[in-house]
């Protein structure tokens, strides 16, 4: 079997370090080097060529950009590197295409394991998220509705949310009333929350003064926001709390 070529994604250099030293003695995977860049991160990748990209998940790593990095390089496998990983992002990074998500607590066998499967096909996902992931619901979203629920989770507000997508305050209203039933959620606090576990900071934007405004687009089209909900039942997601929200 030849060596397969692994290069890893990671703004951390000590995970940069400790890979290429978990990797240096493996007969049948081979460190080639890691990029801390996330610009131009597909076509950088395609002149590389290699054959597993480990991406070190981070706020700056979105959905959108795990998803263009999946279909930019379909002849390769993407693996995904996490802490503490909640059935939330083990879906959504399946949909995006990931091969294979890895805790970072993991061990050295555990991770050259994973890797060397993923490199002969197998796609590889912590049983325990496998379970809670069957006891989960999953919710396909229309386009604007996974903007809505992306503003929402910024605690935007009715109208605030309306001028961000360019539709009126009722529409809004109407959206909002029509996921409540479409999702399970009480009300647009328990539906924030669940925007919140599907979505990572990055996507969210809590650290910018104004809340990131998406692209007007026609409902049917492709956007950025979420494609799906992974719903949890109460006693599977323990006693989490959604802070202050903003209301109507």
């Amino acid at each position: 079997m030849p060596r397969s070529v692994v290069y890893l994604f990671s703004e951390q250099p000590i995970v940069c370090e400790g890979l290429q030293s978990i990797l240096a003695p493996h007969p049948f995977l081979a460190f080639a080097g890691c990029l801390g860049c996330a610009d131009g991160l597909p076509d950088m990748l395609e002149s590389l060529k290699p054959d597993i990209v480990v991406v070190d998940w981070s706020p700056n790593v979105s959905w959108q950009r795990l998803t263009s990095l999946c279909g930019a390089l379909p002849s390769r496998k993407v693996v995904l590197l996490a802490r503490n990983i909640a059935p939330e992002l083990a879906f959504q990074a399946r949909e995006a295409g990931v091969s294979a998500v890895l805790d970072t607590h993991c061990g050295p066998a555990s991770l050259t394991d994973a890797l060397q499967r993923v490199a002969l096909g197998e796609c590889v996902f912590d049983s325990s998220v496998e379970d809670n992931l069957r006891i989960s619901r999953t919710i396909r979203l229309t386009p604007r509705e996974g903007q809505l629920i992306m503003l929402l989770s910024q605690g935007l507000k009715n109208k605030e949310i309306a001028t961000c997508l360019g539709i009126s305050e009722g529409t809004v209203k109407v959206y909002l009333s029509k996921l409540f039933q479409k999702v399970g959620a009480k009300d647009r606090f328990e539906l924030a929350l669940f925007g919140l576990k599907n979505l990572t900071s990055a996507e969210v934007g809590f650290d910018q003064e104004t809340p990131r405004k998406p692209p007007k687009s026609h409902p049917d089209e492709e956007t950025n926001a979420l494609r799906s909900l992974v719903v949890r039942p109460a006693a599977a997601t323990g006693s989490n709390h959604l802070a202050t929200l903003s209301g109507r």
